[in-house]
Order: structure tokens, then C-alpha cells, then sequence
């Protein structure tokens, strides 16, 4: 009779040696084929979240390039413009592509290379969204958010660019000079005020005031910001550590997490996911309760009204998930390209004068 150690340990050689002729197998059927064979996938939380992303230990990891110009090394170090990563831990292969007419083909064949929506769970914390899901799911979500990328749209956030620009040179007149130690905080604010306008329908003003939606503003954009900060955790950690959707509406108690089993700057986290959660439902419940208006062209009113529709209707989980990636896709990325943008127009005023 064995004991439970050695149980354990039978069972555990067993695998290893089952995993070692799986990878042996996999490896096989990409003999010809351009590869790099590791033990540990690029991929995965340990290696794409921590500094081991950039130490490469040959057979084991794989770094990644520390800047753009490196993008192309590793496929100029194996010569080809595609090449195969194989690892065992998960068990797996990768491609990697510096082709543009193979990732054009790739990305246009759905079906052949379908989306692993389980590397998407992080971004769908809130609910299923286009970007977490694929197949006849994906085309119901891009059907309900098609209409918000219309040219009526694309003047509303126009409109709300130049009032919020106007505003700030408002704001400024008068100064002699204007000292922005830190634009990514400036362009921040910026980006948050045109997204509430084109994607909410609420229009703030730049110069914060004591008016309740001036407030409620400025508390959302904290708030935002802190959860897009903490995201990594959403990656780094596994679902059940966060509890069920159930747990989770009593963050106190949902889960490792909430407990404060795993820290307090994990349960800080948590508690940041609970709050902009809460945001959200009540922007969409305000907005439902207050009737939907067709005149009304922003993404949420475009939510709102796909929502419920017959079979292919969004649920109201679903919609706080949509606005959930928008303002994702939308808040940083726009921020760093308006920082990016003013501080080479300041770097070049001959083309800043060209642009005024």
C-alpha cells in the first residue's frame, strides 16, 4: 500500500513523463519550420508580468524586446520573417509574425484562427464584450457597437475636443507662461471629458467646480485611472482568488482577495473594480430611467438601444462590459498620444506654427 507521498509522487513522474512526450510530439510537427523550443510560454502571467519578461535563458525563456527598434531581432536572429515559439509550460506552440501580408491573412481568417477568449477574461471582468469574444457571439456585440463608429459620432467627439480645448485656452489666457510638469496627467483629464461627451452623452467642464456632476467627474477619472492601473492583477491572478460574481458584490468578503489573503495592495485592487463597477451600472441605469432617446448617438445611448433586442439583444451585463473596453481602448491610449503629440509640437515649433 502506498502512501499518500508516495502516491503523489507516482502520479506527479507520470505526468512529467506524459508531458515530456507530448512536447517531444508537438516539437516533431514542426520539424522545417523556423522555431524557438522553451520551456516556459511568453505568454503566461510568470513571464509576460514580472521582470523575467526581459532575462532570456536559452531553452527555458524567451525575453521580450525592451524597445521598438528590437521588435525585429529575434526574427532577424533565426532568418526568417516567421518562426514557431514551442514550449511546454503550458504545452503549446505560437507564431510569431513580421510578415504583413501573413498577419493581413491571419487576422482576416476568423474561423482557421479563431480568438483564445480565455486570454480575454481580464477585460471581461465586468461582462462579455467584443473584444472577449469570438465567433457568432463577437458579430452580436459588433453589431450593437458598429453603429457608434458613424461619421455623426466621429462630430460629437470633435465637438467635444475643440469645446474642451477651448476651454483650456480659456483657462489660460491672461498667464505668461504655462508649466505642465506632467503632461500624461493633463492629457488624462483631457481624454476622460471627450470620452464622457462622445461615449456618455455628459458634457463637464474643464475648470472644476462644487457642482455634483463637476464631482462626480472628476471621482470617475480617479477612479478609472486607478482600475486601468491595477489590471495586471486581473492577468496575474486567477479567477476563483477574486470569488464569484455573487461574492464580489460585498468586495469584503469576495474571495482570497477580499479577505486580504493575498496583501493589502491586491484587496486595494478589488475594492478599485468594485467602485468603477458601480460607476457604470448607475450611468446606465440613470440613463434607462430616463428614457432612450433615438436623437441620441453616443455609444451608450447605441448600447442601451441594442439592448433587450429579441435573440441577438445585449444583456444589461453585457453593456457594462462594452463600456468597460471602450473606455479601456479609448482613455489611455488617446491620453498618451495627445502627450506624445504636444510634447513633439513643442520640440518643433516651425510645425506648430504650421498647425496653429
Amino acid at each position: 500500500m502506498l502512501s499518500v507521498t508516495q502516491t503523489v509522487a507516482v502520479l506527479a513522474f507520470a505526468w512529467l513523463i506524459r508531458r515530456i512526450f507530448c512536447f517531444r510530439n508537438l516539437a516533431l510537427a514542426y520539424k522545417g519550420v523556423p522555431s524557438r523550443i522553451v520551456l516556459f510560454s511568453p505568454f503566461i502571467a510568470l513571464t509576460f508580468y514580472t521582470p523575467l519578461q526581459w532575462i532570456e535563458i536559452p531553452g527555458v525563456l524567451l525575453s521580450r524586446p525592451k524597445t521598438y527598434r528590437e521588435d525585429y531581432d529575434a526574427f532577424e536572429a533565426i532568418g526568417s520573417d516567421i518562426f514557431v515559439v514551442i514550449h511546454m509550460l503550458p504545452l503549446g506552440a505560437q507564431f510569431m509574425l513580421a510578415n504583413a501580408n501573413v498577419i493581413r491573412d491571419v487576422s482576416a481568417a476568423r474561423t482557421s484562427f479563431p480568438k483564445p477568449v480565455g486570454d480575454y477574461e481580464a477585460v471581461s471582468m465586468y461582462g462579455t464584450n467584443m473584444i472577449g469574444a469570438e465567433g457568432h457571439d463577437w458579430a452580436r456585440h459588433r453589431k450593437a457597437c458598429a453603429s457608434s463608429f458613424s461619421d455623426r459620432n466621429s462630430q460629437l467627439v470633435w465637438d467635444s475636443a475643440s469645446q474642451t480645448m477651448q476651454e483650456i485656452f480659456t483657462s489660460w489666457s491672461g498667464q505668461p507662461e504655462i508649466r505642465l510638469p506632467v503632461t500624461r496627467v493633463w492629457t488624462l483629464r483631457i481624454a476622460l471629458l471627450v470620452l464622457s461627451a462622445a461615449g456618455f452623452g455628459m458634457s463637464t467642464p474643464w475648470e472644476e467646480s462644487d457642482a455634483p456632476e463637476s464631482q462626480r467627474s472628476t471621482s470617475f477619472q480617479k477612479i478609472l485611472s486607478d482600475a486601468l492601473d491595477d489590471l495586471p492583477w486581473k492577468f496575474v491572478l486567477p479567477n476563483f482568488v477574486w470569488g464569484s460574481e455573487a461574492e464580489r458584490e460585498d468586495v469584503a468578503v469576495a474571495g482570497w482577495v477580499g479577505r486580504g489573503w493575498l496583501g493589502k495592495r491586491a484587496r486595494q485592487a478589488a475594492v478599485t473594480f468594485s467602485a468603477l463597477e458601480r460607476h457604470i451600472t448607475d450611468i446606465i441605469d440613470e440613463r434607462r430611467e430616463s428614457g432612450f432617446n433615438e436623437k441620441q448617438k453616443d455609444l451608450l445611448s447605441n448600447l442601451i438601444g441594442a439592448s433587450g433586442e429579441g435573440e441577438g439583444g445585449l444583456t444589461l451585463r453585457e453593456v457594462t462590459g462594452n463600456i468597460f473596453v471602450f473606455l479601456l481602448a479609448g482613455h489611455e491610449t488617446s491620453a498618451h498620444s495627445l502627450a506624445f503629440m504636444f510634447g513633439l509640437l513643442a520640440l518643433y515649433q516651425d510645425e506648430q506654427e504650421r498647425l496653429y
